[in-house]
């Protein structure tokens, strides 16, 4: 069975605020950050997203995007806007 290649990764990074400010213990939250791909292949798009809570995660949402970036530019075929 044959595997077909990606054609396309698109990348986002969004910002999106909160209909209502979500509280915790450590923050309040009144947007998020957010990653969105979307991967082509074979007539079928794929999509995903990381959503990395401040205070919560290792990582956030830059971060993540720094190393999609990173990525891509070693791996190419992609659009990635911010």
């Amino acid at each position: 069975m044959e595997i077909a290649a990606v054609e396309q990764i698109r990348a986002w990074l969004i910002d999106l605020p909160m209909a209502a400010p979500f509280a915790s213990a450590r923050s309040a939250l009144r947007n998020r950050r957010v990653v969105v791909l979307s991967v082509d292949r074979a007539g079928i798009t794929g999509w995903g997203e990381a959503a990395p809570v401040p205070g919560h995660t290792v990582e956030s949402a830059d971060e993540v995007w720094a190393s999609l970036r990173l990525l891509l530019a070693v791996h190419g075929s992609s659009a990635a806007t911010r």
